[in-house]
């Protein structure tokens, strides 16, 4: 993205300002914000629903002239894989490629508004940037790591709960900011590391699963050794 008259800031993000009507009673002030690694994941998502949209055209009978069958209704009206689609004067479905075009151009963008005329663009975008940090955080805590329902009586016990979520929250932004991605991508990564037990007649041996290039990659970005290939492994007892 090379559009003139962003500022890159420290964290990464660009940002733009924009003055309508400035120096009249209409006047209103607007930043854009432009954040590269949103963008990355706006335009991924777009490419994902793209492929299956083209998956979808191509098996539907589309014919000239002719009345369309259900499940080319039913694709023009979805609203994920319709969003992309345009209809020509023969009632054939297509890709609407200017409309992919637009929205490419919003990746990663967001606009805020605000009428303080003494907060620099920096300070509205950061500001801006850490309430949604707020609001997120409050959803992790609900949808997350569960703080709720809580199923204790005791004060003490309530009071331990809340702790162990916020500690458990406090985790997962120390690992996304080390690995600079999101606990969601993170957990599906770490879903491969596993321990499976053995039973023998001697006892009980706990082995670790193979490390997968996802599990080793968090664990290098967080500066932490693998587990040992055997956890626990018992002493053969005599006969």
């Amino acid at each position: 993205m090379n559009e003139p008259g962003y500022k890159t800031l420290a964290n990464g993000l660009r940002i733009k300002e924009v003055i309508i009507n400035q120096g009249s009673v209409t006047a209103r002030r607007f930043v854009i914000v432009h954040n590269p690694a949103e963008a990355k994941r706006d335009q991924l998502k777009r490419e994902d629903i793209i492929r299956e949209t083209e998956r979808r055209l191509a098996n539907l009978q589309q014919l000239a002239g002719e009345a369309h069958h259900k499940d080319a209704c039913a694709l023009r009206a979805h609203p994920t894989f319709g969003r992309y689609l345009r209809q020509t004067k023969s009632g054939k479905l297509l890709l609407d490629k200017a409309k992919i075009a637009r929205e490419a151009h919003l990746d990663g963008k967001y606009l805020i508004s605000t009428n303080d005329d003494h907060l620099t663009a920096e300070d509205v975008a950061m500001g801006y940037k850490q309430l949604h940090e707020i609001e997120r955080v409050n959803r992790d805590l609900k949808h997350t790591v569960d703080v709720r329902p809580v199923y204790h009586h005791k004060r003490e016990r309530i009071k331990a709960h809340v702790l162990l979520c916020w500690l458990a929250l406090l985790l997962i932004r120390v690992i996304e900011n080390e690995t600079r991605d999101t606990w969601g991508n993170l957990k599906q990564d770490l879903w491969a590391l596993m321990a499976g037990q053995h039973r023998t007649q001697h006892g009980i041996i706990t082995q670790t699963s193979t490390l997968t290039k996802g599990v080793k990659s968090v664990l290098d970005a967080l500066n932490l050794k693998p587990p040992k290939r055997f956890l626990d492994i018992p002493k053969p007892t005599k006969a």
